[in-house]
């Protein structure tokens, strides 16, 4: 069996804590009345952080992720304003293409000789 290093462990507990964020912000969505959640390494969504702990506690990874509606609320905004921004523009097909390197103009058509030996 392969060691767990600190970079798996990083990874897995982000893609754990990145699936624990959805199924909260699903439930906070779906569940106006309560302004906190608590998922367990599962997915199951609870109300009070005590019941959280005590059902993560039969799990192999016993960690509870928690969140409320304004973390939640920020962290969705966060999301639609980095989706907002502009991405750079592509050059259109009036403006030459222009080599980073040397700054020069880059040329569309083949250097090349035409082959005439047919």
């Amino acid at each position: 069996m392969a060691k767990k290093t600190k970079e798996t462990e990083k990874s897995t507990a982000t893609v754990a804590a990145k699936a624990a964020a959805r199924i909260a912000e699903e439930t906070l969505r779906l569940n106006p009345d309560i302004n906190e959640v608590h998922v367990t390494s599962d997915g199951t969504a609870f109300y009070t952080r005590n019941d959280a702990q005590n059902h993560a506690n039969s799990l192999p990874n016993r960690e509870v992720y928690s969140t409320n509606r304004r973390i939640a609320a920020l962290k969705a905004a966060v999301a639609k304003s980095k989706a907002d921004t502009a991405e750079p523009a592509a050059p259109s097909d009036t403006e030459p293409e222009v080599d980073e390197l040397t700054g020069e103009a880059v040329n569309d058509t083949d250097n090349e000789p035409a082959n005439t030996d047919e």
